[in-house]
């Protein structure tokens, strides 16, 4: 998000190699933060179903993300 929305994210906010599931949840928590923000609507998606790689969660969330920025330059 801080890449599409031209904006620097500390490093301190979100872990870098996440090891734990519950590091993984909170750094997609973070994102969806960070999507709201950025004037996305609520991803219909839980933090927990992305993390557990289920497919149609994290294709609801990357729809959300294309249909915001597919015309940014």
């Amino acid at each position: 998000m801080g890449l599409l929305e031209d904006y620097f994210v500390p490093l301190h906010h979100f872990y870098l190699t996440p090891d734990s599931f519950d590091q993984k949840v909170h750094n997609v928590s973070f994102a969806f933060e960070l999507m709201l923000d950025g004037g996305l609507q609520k991803p219909k998606a839980r933090p927990e179903d992305v993390v557990s790689l289920d497919l149609k969660s994290t294709l609801r969330v990357l729809y959300n993300l294309f249909n915001k920025y597919k015309n940014a330059e």
